[in-house]
């Protein structure tokens, strides 16, 4: 190699240099060095090293001991001309992370001036060692981009085969036929240039660099699209002046020629256009730095519930001031929103996104005219100005003390239903609160406010709560405490309607009471020989200050839930809590005991690459859980109903279970961990006391299994063993088979059943429809869903479909087809839903919708997503 930096003046060191040459002469040899593997390798053992064609020039050699090592460089003939050192061949300048490759180059010594010409490139090189499946492997040499070294392969501790590689990836800064300029200041005359920033290629007439960095582009167009390079791009914006320069972040020293992450872009007199033809005009484009992409979201197509459709989405990063405090910079991401329907409207809106060290901050809103709102459903009315205004905050204030909040304010009930569809179906009612606990070495504390904003959601107002945690601690040998201490102001606000009931009769009314509640459960562990004993003894103190004197059975609740149906009008006769019981002080207490043990074995010489095995462990747990709470004081029919603890009834069950880990390790030697392979449940619950005339409860098992990321199976089965039947029943799979097929599905099923409650205060018990403390009535259902994702053609092209079926109701939930291609520069997709609904009139209609999205493939983050919900496209 030929280094240089500081070549003295004084050439009177040729003698110097000709001992040098002698000595390397003497010792030069044909070397060999490791094989860049580059797109045609495909095969996985290590290949033998290659023999240089053509050794370098001896000048290499003195150049490591006679010049310091931030410049050098290589060619394959190299010659002094006065203070001019002459390059050619294979030209290759290192200067930092840059290199500059050329034909010929011409480095003056003493001024660090260079003329360089024939194919001039700016590299920057960015070296990573990996090891990888063979097919991770296989795709590396597909891309054109990057070299890769195989320096062999391993075994991985489940006997997958692993290949060693060294990533060389290059990022070409620009590409030209001439530069000539300065290596300490970094001014250069690019000529005409070819450039890669971002996620843009830039093509122009003429270029020049400035000291700061900063790139002007003269005559110059830019796309996302490789093609460019040929002259083929499938859509470019072309400008009369591109000015490109880094990132300020980056500019700790503006003189030196510093290659950014990430680039600011600036066009003049801008014109977009497809295939050569000009669509649009901008007089000023502009692409900041901490945005790396276009970052528009195109999608287009009919619905019955919204006509045409065009939406559309624009996110950005915004760059907010450095470290404050010690803190890292804040990562700051905006969406804009803009969408239009041909029989909604116009709709608008955006969303922020704000994260530091120690906080997450969340703004979202939405509007629009609704020009086809349905003006009456049910007894509510709903508005033509219709929005979703949000806004969540989470602070770690000390490492001790955090605050959660969250506040939204919507248009109408049926708002996030119309348009936000995936959201109102994980939550149909969203919640304000706010929230500050503060965590103690052996308790927590915190105050909790929870609002109602909307006045059409029933909502349990807490104003405010003050509530103290004690998680299970020991207080003295052996024995163990666990409570929880609460002081509520608690007021039950059923929603506003605007219409009467049809057929006359009550409304609901609002109750408030003040509730203290505490829990203290105490536990007292020891082991017989291999089996463990938990025995648990507690009680529950309840104070309100106002109560009913009529009673409200659970009958008389359920047609409380039937009357606050926003959407129906129903006749349900009703009778209200008053205010007339005075102030009240409950006891509830329980008692019980749990009894377990674990059995293991386990299996070392368990390998399996297909199903990631590393050893195998069998765990079981076989126990037993006993639960009595006598019944309270104060008969619950006589509190107001608010949540679980005031409905809290007489117990008495047994639960004997039985649990099983099949357990496997993952991850590196040294740093390995232990994986649940597979997890199965078993459980039955056996009652001392009668309901609806029987004694048996429930039969549960819950299985899971996930051997790979690729694969996941579970399944649900509950049976109701005092009327031998099945309950439930929901068997789930999902298999990636390749990168190109997808197989999922699942079926689900619920008989028409009460459920009988199995509740403890005191202990963790699995559950599979979340359980309560009251009885729940559950009607029947049964459907199906499956899908499939599988390739069309070729790899470029990508199919999903999907259905779910009520077998039920007899209707088609929804059925989905879906196309996707990858094209060089773009990835579209087009896809087709139908469904069934039942209207006004309560009969069922179908309903379609069809959609076209359209999104760049080589920009982060603008893939095309696989989501296939029935909704609004900004969700």
């Amino acid at each position: 190699m030929f280094t240089f930096s500081n070549l003295r003046k004084n050439l009177n060191a040729f003698a110097v240099f000709t001992i040098c040459l002698f000595a390397y002469n003497l010792t030069a040899g044909d070397g060999a060095e490791p094989v860049i593997e580059g797109s045609n390798s495909s095969e996985l053992s290590v290949s033998a090293p290659k023999k240089r064609k053509k050794k370098k020039s001896s000048l290499d050699f003195m150049a490591s001991s006679m010049f310091d090592q931030d410049i050098d460089a290589s060619a394959d003939k190299l010659s002094f001309q006065g203070d001019n050192i002459v390059a050619d061949g294979h030209v290759v300048i290192k200067y930092k992370d840059i290199w500059i490759t050329a034909d010929r180059a011409i480095v003056n010594i003493p001024s660090k001036d260079i003329e360089a010409e024939g194919r001039v490139t700016f590299v920057k090189r960015s070296t990573t060692n990996q090891e990888l499946r063979y097919k991770e492997y296989l795709k590396l040499l597909d891309d054109p981009d990057i070299k890769v070294i195989r320096n062999g392969y391993i075994m991985g501790p489940t006997g997958r085969q692993l290949v060693d590689v060294t990533i060389i990836e290059e990022k070409h800064s620009w590409k030209g036929d001439k530069a000539s300029g300065n290596l300490t200041t970094g001014v250069f005359d690019l000529g005409e240039l070819y450039g890669h920033y971002d996620a843009f290629f830039i093509k122009g007439g003429h270029a020049e660099r400035a000291t700061n960095g900063d790139i002007e582009i003269k005559d110059a167009k830019m796309t996302t699209c490789e093609y460019i390079k040929d002259n083929h791009e499938h859509y470019s914006i072309t400008a009369s002046t591109i000015k490109v320069w880094p990132d300020d972040k980056t500019r700790h020293d503006r003189k030196y020629m510093v290659d950014a992450d990430h680039y600011n872009i600036l066009a003049y007199n801008a014109v977009l256009r497809f295939f050569n033809v000009p669509v649009f005009y901008f007089p000023i484009f502009y692409k900041p730095a901490w945005d790396h992409g276009p970052g528009v979201r195109f999608r287009a197509g009919n619905s019955s519930d919204w006509g045409y459709f065009v939406q559309l989405k624009k996110s950005f990063d915004i760059p907010l001031p450095p470290k404050i405090y010690g803190w890292p910079s804040p990562t700051t991401t905006a969406t804009v929103l803009s969408d239009y329907y041909s029989k909604r409207g116009f709709g608008l809106g955006a969303a922020v996104k704000a994260y530091t060290r120690d906080s997450k901050t969340k703004f979202f809103m939405y509007g629009i005219h609704d020009n086809d709102v349905d003006k009456r459903k049910g007894r509510m009315e709903f508005p033509s100005n219709r929005y979703d205004l949000w806004f969540s905050h989470m602070n770690h204030i000390t490492p001790r003390l955090d605050f959660r909040g969250r506040f939204e304010k919507l248009s109408d009930v049926n708002f996030l239903h119309d348009f936000f569809r995936a959201r109102s179906d994980i939550d149909p009612q969203p919640a304000t609160f706010m929230s500050l606990e503060y965590q103690f070495n052996r308790l927590s504390i915190g105050a909790y406010a929870r609002p109602r904003v909307n006045d059409f959601f029933t909502v349990v107002e807490k104003l405010p709560e003050i509530r103290l945690d004690a998680p299970r601690q020991e207080l003295f040998k052996g024995l163990y405490y666990q409570g929880e201490m609460s002081f509520s102001y608690m007021r039950m606000k059923w929603r506003d309607f605007d219409y009467p009931r049809s057929r006359g009769g009550d409304d609901l009314e609002d109750y408030e009471t003040f509730r203290f509640d505490s829990l203290n459960m105490f536990y007292y562990p020891f082991k017989l020989s291999k089996v463990n004993f938990i025995p648990r003894a507690g009680i529950r103190l309840t104070s309100y200050s106002q109560t009913s004197k009529t009673k409200i059975d659970t009958d008389m609740l359920k047609n409380y839930a039937k009357v606050d149906n926003p959407y129906v009008d129903n006749p349900s006769k009703i009778t209200n809590y008053d205010s007339k019981g005075g102030a009240k002080f409950r006891i509830a207490a329980e008692f019980g005991l749990e009894v377990n043990t674990k059995i293991y074995r386990t299996w070392s010489g368990v390998k399996s690459a297909y199903w990631a095995l590393d050893g195998l462990r069998h765990v079981m747990v076989p126990y037993l859980n006993y639960t009595y709470i006598p019944e309270p004081n104060i008969d619950r029919e006589h509190i107001y109903y608010f949540d679980d603890i005031d409905r809290i009834t007489e117990q008495n069950f047994i639960r004997v279970g039985i649990k099983n880990r099949l357990q496997t390790r993952r991850g590196a030697y040294g740093a390995q961990e232990i994986y649940n392979w597979a997890t199965i449940e078993h459980y039955v619950d056996f009652h001392f006391n009668s309901f609806e005339g029987n004694d048996l409860g429930n039969f549960g098992t819950v299985v899971n299994f996930q051997p790979f990321p690729d694969f996941s199976a579970k399944m649900d089965l509950l049976l109701n063993l005092g009327e031998a039947n099945v309950s439930r029943f929901a068997p789930t799979m999902e298999y990636r088979i390749n990168d190109d097929w997808k197989v999922f599905g699942g079926y689900y099923y619920q008989n028409k059943y009460t459920e009988r409650p199995a509740y403890s205060m005191g202990s963790s018990l699995t559950d599979l429809t979340s359980g309560t403390a009251f009885e729940k009535p559950y009607g029947r259902n049964q459907s199906v869903f499956t899908g499939v994702e599988f390739p069309i053609i070729d790899s470029k092209t990508h199919g999903k479909a999907s259905i779910r079926y009520n077998f039920e109701s007899a209707v088609l939930d929804e059925a989905s087809f879906g196309v996707t291609r990858s094209l060089h520069c773009w990835e579209v997709g087009v896809t087709y839903k139908v469904r069934q609904r039942k209207d006004d009139m309560d009969d069922w209609n179908w309903e379609h919708q069809f959609m076209f999205t359209v999104g760049l493939s080589d920009v982060p983050g603008f893939k095309i997503s696989a989501k296939q919900e029935v909704g609004g496209a900004n969700e």
